[in-house]
């Protein structure tokens, strides 16, 4: 990529140190507006480590906000989403992306990896990805763990996966070994084996799904 650097969102800190530097291929930048255009690729690298990247993006320092058309990547706090498309509201600290949307991470040294139509991240600071919702055609893999569901929310604080069935459906965990649960609600911890189950249907063989104690299922 070209070293061509734009004035963008976040750039500006109260103390007047720059918190984010963009890095285009080509720009176009309205200075009255604040608000510029790269057609081609960009990326933002702010402070703290967090990088955003796509192609075709729209960002206006005024509002603090990125809108990218394509190829989209987000790295904050050890983890990756990449998705088609995605828009970045920095000063509410939300990210939505939308199509063909992954998140790769590694909690409790094991790695995992959550899929979906559409997800909604929740950023704290500048590098801090404390809540993820993931919408439609949900699919979720940690350890030997797989499951899918309607929709899922990964929370950061407890270290948890939470999938939940649709209106007449079911959310659905298999274990790697021989056993499977559906329930409506199924919570499970990325860093431990332990797993919670509302309204369960479950398939146990020998050896497979181990529910450790305090797992729970109603």
């Amino acid at each position: 990529m070209p070293d061509a650097g734009v004035v963008g969102p976040g750039l500006g800190g109260a103390d007047g140190s720059a918190e984010a530097d963009i890095r285009a291929e080509s720009c176009v930048v309205d200075r009255s507006t604040k608000s510029g255009w790269a057609p081609g690729h960009a990326k933002a690298v702010y402070r703290g480590d967090t990088e955003l990247e796509g192609d075709g993006v729209y960002f206006s320092a005024a509002e603090e906000y990125v809108r990218i058309s394509s190829n989209t990547f987000l790295r904050a706090d050890g983890k990756t989403l990449s998705s088609v498309r995605a828009d970045y509201d920095r000063p509410e600290g939300v990210a939505m992306f939308d199509g063909d949307v992954k998140v790769t991470g590694v909690e409790g040294g094991k790695p995992y990896e959550i899929s979906a139509d559409r997800m909604f991240g929740f950023v704290g600071g500048t590098n801090d990805l404390r809540r993820i919702v993931a919408i439609g055609g949900v699919r979720v893999k940690s350890d030997k763990r797989s499951g899918s569901c309607a929709r899922a929310a990964y929370v950061k604080a407890e270290s948890k996966v939470v999938m939940y069935g649709g209106e007449e459906g079911y959310a659905h965990l298999e274990d790697g070994e021989g056993g499977s649960a559906e329930g409506r609600r199924i919570t499970f911890w990325l860093d431990s084996e332990h797993v919670e189950i509302v309204e369960s249907r479950i398939s146990i063989q020998p050896g497979g799904m181990k529910l450790p104690k305090g797992g729970a299922s109603k």
